[in-house]
């Protein structure tokens, strides 16, 4: 019952300093990273700084520079990723401290290959378009959690099959923000 209340006064909590308009995040995350099976590249982890600016409220451009790691689907090879990432990203509900938001956009993911075996290129280069949900919990004005699930379609000369490649995308992590606070709206006159 304690937590059903807690979760209740979080959600209604205002906050309004985030995400407005000339504001800008700041974030570190990491997650889980699932590939499609017929590819080459096993699932595997990621860490994921962040850097958002906010041109209007509740609605910005996001850059992401994800490290991701893992093993391959066959062999003894490992892999590893560097992924420089822009996407759009616009939050559903700006005056509660939880806050739902869609985001969408495009990577780069640069791919090398360690260890042994010749089924893969390394480096190779890849382009995936991606988009999915997430929700931010507002710890303070400043300082928040943050969640999403992403799901993409990606093009990458790993192998010889060029082929399209579904993938899935968790993370969490937490977020700070800062710029000029909102002004206060003028009392009406009486």
């Amino acid at each position: 019952m304690r937590l059903l209340v807690l979760g209740l006064a979080l959600a209604l909590a205002p906050t309004a300093y985030a995400q407005s308009a000339g504001t800008w995040q700041a974030g570190l995350g990491g997650g889980r990273a699932w590939h499609d099976t017929d590819g080459p590249l096993d699932h595997g982890w990621e860490v994921v700084p962040r850097l958002a600016w906010f041109f209007a409220d509740g609605v910005g451009v996001e850059g992401e520079l994800p490290v991701g790691f893992g093993s391959m689907a066959e062999g003894s090879q490992g892999w590893l990723t560097v992924t420089p990432r822009a996407h759009l990203i616009g939050y559903l509900a700006r005056d509660f401290a939880l806050r739902p938001y869609v985001l969408g956009g495009v990577e780069v993911p640069v791919y090398f290959a360690a260890g042994t075996g010749e089924e893969v290129r390394s480096p190779a280069v890849g382009v995936r378009l991606y988009g999915g949900p997430g929700l931010q919990i507002d710890v303070t004005d400043a300082f928040a959690l943050r969640g999403d699930l992403r799901w993409g379609l990606s093009l990458a000369t790993l192998d010889t099959d060029h082929r399209a490649l579904s993938e899935y995308e968790l993370t969490f992590g937490v977020q700070i923000a800062w710029g000029e606070r909102p002004a206060e709206p003028a009392p009406a006159p009486e």
